[in-house]
């Protein structure tokens, strides 16, 4: 839930692989701020 609030964007790249999913997200929300 927290995941898809901040990344829409990353939500349907990362939509299928849910469980690589939080693990990339965590970096590239990191790097976009």
């Amino acid at each position: 839930m927290s995941t898809l609030t901040g990344t829409p964007l990353a939500a349907p790249d990362a939509g299928t692989p849910v469980r690589d999913a939080p693990a990339e997200r965590t970096p590239k929300r990191r790097r976009s701020a």
